[in-house]
């Protein structure tokens, strides 16, 4: 007689969770708190690299890989990213964790090497800009561009008429024949000298004249920030790179960083008079005279606009005025066509009473005189 034999249990085996020490920790925390070395493999010839412990709370606590059961690692890999490790052994395991590792650490390093490059390749336009506009070759047109241009500079060519055309086309100039973006004029004892001087000027974005001229517009905000704070009471800092980065997040302009914005403010330094033509960072609105007339006769601009708005106002209440008058006189003018066509009408039957009196037809006369008295009533 045979024995039954009990069923194999289907119930599926329960894995072993975490300790609550690596439950709270980020896949960022594991990543770093991960401590890396070569070890033989044991299902191949030669060596892999294999993650082998845990650095806890600074250094404090270690937590050794192997002393953790296959559960455990295989949670610890999909904690980190390493998914399929549903068949691994624990060496794999271990592995794993090194490959997500590795690959998120190189991951960052590119990540910063490229977002150095967009930082240099800004600088290195802002530097290429400043070269241009405080060259020889610029500076005079600069220098007048926000003047108000009179008919007389028209008529003698003084106008730069193309100015930021010029400036892109010097700025986007790649060969070597024009160097004017790349001649750095800065003093050699400048705490910034090396970083400046190591900028690839060669390394930059091809930008348009309005485009460059925006970049301008912030970057004379920038400087009017710096030399504002600088003036408070309580600063004592001398050096005005110390007051960049506040000065960039109160202007928020694009493509701005900290060394370019500091490089275009010595440039400033180095011609003051810019302060005096772009005290109000080249808005359209706010312009000099280029005439050579006593600052006390030039109007402000704020003067002109208002008296602009002035006469604008007084020609818009005297059209309104005169559109009135038209309407009453429209109004005279339809009344007296009315009198008039009441005057035909009294005439006509004026001539149509005198007919019924000589015809002698009395019931013609009676409804004439009475339709002359309705209308008389009217």
């Amino acid at each position: 007689m045979s024995v039954p034999v009990e069923p194999s249990s289907t119930k599926k085996r329960r894995s072993k969770d975490l300790p609550e020490e690596l439950k709270r920790l980020s896949a960022e925390d594991i990543t770093n708190a991960l401590m890396v070395r070569l070890e033989p493999d044991p299902k191949e010839s030669g060596e892999a690299m294999v993650a082998y412990q845990m650095s806890l709370e600074g250094g404090g606590k270690i937590i050794v890989l192997e002393d953790l059961t296959l559960d455990q690692l295989r949670i610890l890999c999909r904690k980190v990213g390493a998914r399929y490790v549903n068949n691994c052994n624990k060496f794999q395991c271990r592995k794993a964790l090194w490959v997500i590792t590795n690959f998120q650490e190189q991951r960052a390093r590119d990540h910063a090497v490229a977002v150095a490059a967009v930082f240099e390749t800004l600088t290195s336009n802002i530097v290429r800009i400043s070269n241009i506009v405080f060259s020889h070759e610029f500076l005079d047109s600069f220098l007048k561009l926000n003047d108000t241009k009179t008919r007389a500079d028209h008529e003698s060519g003084e106008i730069p008429k193309a100015f930021w055309k010029e400036v892109a086309e010097a700025m986007n100039a790649s060969s070597d024949d024009d160097g004017t973006a790349l001649q750095v004029v800065i003093a050699e004892d400048d705490n910034h000298y090396e970083e400046i001087m190591s900028i690839e000027l060669q390394q930059f974005d091809t930008m348009s004249d309005s485009a460059i001229r925006k970049k301008v517009q912030s970057l004379f905000k920038v400087r009017k920030e710096i030399k504002k704070n600088m003036s408070q009471s309580g600063e004592h800092d001398n050096d005005p790179y110390n007051f960049v980065d506040v000065a960039m997040k109160k202007v928020r302009g694009p493509g701005l960083t900290k060394l370019g914005c500091y490089y275009f403010f010595k440039r400033c330094d180095q011609n003051p008079e810019v302060d005096t033509t772009f005290a109000e960072g080249m808005d359209e609105n706010l312009k000099g005279n280029t005439d050579d007339i006593p600052n006390s006769s030039k109007i402000p601009a704020s003067n002109e606009k208002k008296r602009a708005y002035a006469a604008m106002t007084e020609i818009c209440n005297t059209a309104k005025t005169i559109a009135e008058e038209m309407k009453q006189t429209n109004k005279l003018a339809e009344q007296s066509n009315q009198l008039a066509e009441q005057s035909n009408k009294l005439a006509k039957q004026s001539q149509f009473i005198s007919l019924a009196q000589h015809l002698g037809r009395q019931e013609i006369l009676e409804r004439l005189l009475a339709s002359a008295a309705s209308a008389f009533e009217d």
